[in-house]
């Protein structure tokens, strides 16, 4: 049974140019596969007369069919989508345009838990139309130029002790969403980032992209769970990287000799001593980014406290991609990524117990990025675990499990094939 639903629209009228340009193109014709995947952004690129009036969708697609036009669903809102199910079909507030169908296409569809795909990675800026045809039975939401910016915001530290201004930008879900189903993902979701930031440079991921990318992420971490190998070696599927990367999600490496292995404040542990910090670690990174040619970038998959995200180090920025919108704060339920560029300031707040009435300046510019691991990320558990080394209750592995950090070292494939001859 075919369900239709009212709403106001606004409605295009472009010529098409070419009659091949219907077939590329998703209307509402088309039947919806009995379980319809994720589907990339469709942008409008030419414009034409609007014209305004209330239509339900059956009149809408009548007057497509009649003057040879495609319907293209668009989302005003970025985080609202329609689909279509076998019970009917579900909207929300919602533009609806005849264009043409030359449009340009970002994202796309995770492949289902176990089947092959032939778009394993496609660059965002290229995807075939032959992809969009296949991974569109549905068109849902646009994400417009404006929803793609980044904006400068303000975040406090878990402690209450940091506040950092930073460009960032936030998808629409993260890995715990349930168009995601990547809960415990983050592993098999650094290999695919760390991928595609490689194939993409200098270009960051839409929101669109990035969405499309934590689904793709969350659908390989499946197809390794129904692995009963690897159910056995980890039963509660948080996968290690060399299991990740040995699966070949992502034609992704990482060179051993580039990585780092510290700890946040080793110093002041005794089954610590000796070990190399997060200070030294950053100080080799720091200076590899001041050896790199402008243009260049490099992109490691960062291990702390059981989860994974991904560090790009430019020659004037830092960049942190996080999967887990909790980690930036509470309640944050979107995936983000952070800039860390000559806009970036972070401060020290005044304790309440302080007579200093004013904050002080902690860093500025890239720099603010490692003081964003240790004040952000790292702060509360270090504390926590320094009371316990004070008061003589320290656990020997305790302070390995919670304060060690890693920053493995990322190539393509190809390019380390490349770099070896």
């Amino acid at each position: 049974m075919s369900c239709w639903f009212r709403s106001r629209v606004n409605v295009e009228l472009v010529d098409l140019s070419t009659p091949a340009e219907v077939e590329r193109s998703v209307s509402f014709r088309e039947k919806p596969r009995a379980n319809p995947t994720p589907v990339p952004t469709m942008r409008e690129i030419h414009r034409g007369s609007t014209y305004h009036e209330v239509l339900d969708l059956k009149q809408l697609l009548d007057l497509a069919e009649k003057q040879g036009r495609v319907a293209v669903y668009r989302n005003k809102r970025n985080s609202d989508t329609s689909s279509v199910s076998s019970g009917g079909m579900s909207s929300s507030s919602s533009t609806v345009s005849l264009s043409s169908a030359s449009t340009s296409t970002s994202g796309g569809a995770s492949p289902e838990p176990g089947s092959t795909s032939k778009r394993r990675f496609l660059p965002w800026r290229r995807r075939s139309r032959e992809s969009l045809s296949q991974e569109m039975p549905v068109a849902k939401c646009c994400v417009g130029d404006d929803d793609d910016a980044w904006e400068a915001r303000e975040f406090t530290s878990r402690d209450s002790e940091t506040r950092l201004r930073t460009p960032v930008f936030f998808a629409s879900i993260d890995q715990r969403d349930d168009s995601a189903g990547g809960e415990s993902a983050c592993t098999a979701l650094v290999a695919v980032l760390a991928a595609a930031l490689h194939a993409n440079h200098p270009l960051m991921p839409t929101r669109a992209e990035l969405d499309a990318l934590i689904r793709d992420g969350s659908s390989e971490w499946r197809r390794l769970c129904d692995d009963e190998a690897h159910m056995a070696q980890f039963p509660n599927r948080h996968f290690d990287l060399e299991t990740v990367l040995a699966a070949r999600t992502r034609p992704i490496a990482v060179e051993h000799d580039r990585a780092f292995v510290g700890f946040f404040q080793p110093e002041s542990f005794a089954s610590l001593s000796g070990a190399m910090s997060f200070d030294d670690i950053w100080r080799e990174i720091s200076a590899g980014a001041g050896e790199r040619a402008p243009g260049e970038a490099d992109v490691y998959i960062v291990s702390w406290n059981d989860h994974f995200f991904v560090l790009k180090a430019e020659s004037d920025c830092y960049y942190v991609v996080d999967t887990l919108g909790e980690r930036l704060f509470e309640g944050c339920d979107k995936a983000y990524m952070l800039r860390f560029d000559a806009t970036s300031e972070m401060r020290a707040m005044p304790s309440p117990s302080s007579e200093a009435a004013e904050e002080v300046v902690v860093a500025t510019g890239k720099e603010c990025c490692g003081e964003f691991i240790k004040r952000f990320l790292a702060a509360i558990p270090l504390r926590e675990e320094l009371h316990i080394e004070q008061s003589g209750c320290a656990d020997a592995g305790a302070p390995h499990r919670r304060l060690q950090i890693e920053f493995h070292f990322t190539v393509l494939q190809q390019q380390q094939q490349d770099g070896g001859r």
